[in-house]
């Protein structure tokens, strides 16, 4: 290589050019680039420190793994991508592969303590999940049993959460295509939710179906790309505290390949094999579900979300199902969502956030909503931001304003400086906020010498009473049994308690203004991992992956939600009882809050 180049690239790396280094080395075709130089393209993209960034970054190092496979410095900048996209497990497997070749260096192991303490922190262990050898026999049995007998298996070298081999099944008498199934997936229980609990859906497998010309033994993105997303969809639950089952959908940022437009996949039942293929039982009465994995374009994810799966795969035929077909017809091509009329509170609501906003009309069934914001909340984990549900109205629009700019109070809120919004926003963001602990403390103690307010330490003895709040109530009508006009906002911050400072909805009677917002959804995120999900303007919910079990914590965190907002108890509850939130809070994990 010539040594000037390398000289340029790296005077390059330390004033930070690292777009000038990506032009240069771009304008050498990907075949001709040599090792080291797709390791300089690597981390000049890692340097921009954007998520598509890591990811191009992680794709070029995965195509030069063979000729890398013992270079410290290349498992450690893949580390490096897959810890900033969020995939722990497998930075914490580079990083020590790195250490191993190159060991003490300090930053790696500075990363595997890190990668270490997330995984603790999501599953309590960083050793891999795994299934007994018992049941690794039946899971084996079942695949060879139904989709047919596999001669080769792509075995992971080493794995912190589950341990996932892909078995490949070639053509034969029994089918014309391949079939890749995933084997270890299902070793990790799933984080199921409540109504389904009876269904045995916490544990599964995928698999999915390629032509008989596909070239698996090739690392060109566009024949790799099916494996790929086999792998990544067996640790999303794991890494993303989230489960996947029938009719689930997961897109991609864009399509797959260069060669084709195909950006997202459904789960379905496997397609044509036998009925009885879908479930494989364990001996301890548990399942394994086996969903087969199909791609789609984004107008069939479009239809998907507005109109159900099972109205969308009613529309495919049984071939686009079975066998990955890169260039199969669109089967809702030119389709887009219906056209909702947006009133004009919606769209000056949708102005003001200046931000990525979708706006739906009113209905009698919220599960589009719901569907809609968890595409939206793991689509924001990825590009950067918070995503929520808000109710537009008169009221909150006029609140936001005056908030946002104090100059708006000559025009009654009903104008505004979009530059002293967006000062206003940026000044939020940079503020030093109170300790939560230090917060609520003093609002407690506040609270206690305000007259006619109830007592708020309570024993866990007095934990009774209390209903599940399953999913958010701010967005209903109930007087017509329909939601109300909603947007869901794409609010560009990344640490969730941010997203008062877009939508101050507070400072009025008991709500709390922006910076006591702020200081406690972050306390509250802190702790207990709860996140702003909608609001209204003079409501405010919060959701989160598991209820506070603890009877003890959820005394003292009820408590903590009298004081911050005392009508939840005093208006909301019948018995007008912190216990009876406080029990409400072991079942639930919607948060909801009321300010009359």
């Amino acid at each position: 290589m010539d040594k000037k180049i390398m000289q340029l690239l790296s005077q390059w790396h330390e004033e930070g050019k690292y777009h000038e280094i990506i032009e240069e080395i771009e304008k050498i075709p990907a075949a001709d680039r040599s090792y080291d130089l797709t390791g300089q393209l690597a981390r000049a993209y890692n340097n921009l420190h954007t998520k598509e960034g890591y990811q191009k970054a992680a794709a070029l190092l995965e195509s030069v793994m063979d000729e890398g496979k013992n270079d410290a410095l290349l498992h450690y900048r893949l580390g490096f991508s897959y810890y900033y996209m969020d995939r722990d497990a497998e930075a914490l497997h580079e990083f020590e592969r790195a250490d191993e070749l190159e060991p003490g260096d300090p930053d790696t192991l500075d990363f595997i303590e890190i990668c270490k303490d997330e995984l603790r922190a999501r599953t309590g262990s960083v050793g891999p999940e795994l299934y007994s050898d018992e049941e690794l026999r039946i899971v084996e049995d079942h695949i060879t049993r139904y989709f047919g007998e596999f001669e080769t298996v792509y075995h992971e070298l080493s794995s912190p959460d589950i341990h996932v081999d892909i078995c490949v099944i070639p053509p034969g008498p029994r089918h014309d295509y391949y079939v890749l199934a995933t084997m270890g997936m299902g070793a990790h229980r799933m984080e199921i939710p409540e109504e389904y609990a009876s269904r045995k859906l916490e544990r599964a497998e995928l698999l999915l179906c390629l032509p008989s010309d596909w070239q698996l033994s090739d690392p060109d993105e566009k024949w790799y790309w099916p494996i790929r997303w086999l792998k990544q969809l067996a640790r999303l639950p794991i890494e993303e505290d989230a489960w996947l089952g029938w009719g689930h959908t997961v897109t991609n940022r864009g399509p797959f390949a260069a060669n084709t437009e195909l950006c997202g996949v459904i789960l379905t039942e496997p397609q044509g094999f036998s009925e009885t293929s879908v479930c494989c039982r364990l001996p301890d009465g548990d399942d394994v579900n086996f969903y087969q994995i199909i791609p789609l374009y984004q107008e069939e994810m479009q239809f998907k979300i507005q109109y159900g799966a099972e109205a969308l795969l009613h529309r495919m035929t049984p071939a686009s199902l079975r066998v990955i077909n890169i260039r199969r017809a669109n089967f809702c091509g030119g389709f887009s969502p219906a056209q909702y009329r947006p009133s004009r509170i919606a769209r000056r609501t949708v102005e003001f956030l200046s931000c990525p906003c979708r706006i739906y009309g009113p209905s009698e069934d919220d599960s589009t909503l719901l569907e809609a914001y968890q595409e939206a909340w793991a689509r924001g984990r990825w590009e950067g931001f918070t995503p929520v549900l808000v109710t537009p109205d008169e009221g909150l629009l006029t609140t936001l304003i005056l908030n946002s700019d104090p100059g708006s109070e000559e025009s009654n809120g009903t104008e505004y400086d979009p530059d002293a919004v967006e000062d206003y926003r940026e000044a939020m963001c940079n503020l030093y906020l109170t300790e939560g602990h230090e917060y609520f403390e003093s609002l407690m103690d506040l609270r206690r010498h305000e007259n006619g307010r109830l007592p708020m330490e309570i024993s866990a003895a007095q934990v009774i009473g209390g209903e599940e709040v399953r999913v958010p109530e701010s967005y209903w009508d109930f007087d017509r049994n329909t939601t109300y006009e909603t947007i869901l906002a794409e609010i560009p911050t990344e640490s969730p308690w941010e997203i008062f400072a877009w939508l101050p909805m507070g400072a009025w009677n008991d709500c709390p203004d922006t910076m006591e917002l702020m200081s406690a959804a972050k306390y509250w995120y802190e702790e207990y991992g709860a996140v702003p999900c909608a609001l209204s303007r003079d409501e405010l919910e919060f959701r989160l992956e598991h209820p506070v079990e603890d009877k003890e914590e959820a005394a003292r965190l009820a408590a903590e939600q009298y004081a911050f907002c005392p009508e939840r108890v005093e208006d909301c509850e019948k018995r007008r009882s912190v216990g009876v939130l406080a029990d409400s809070l072991t079942k639930s994990k919607i948060w909801y809050f009321w300010w009359g």
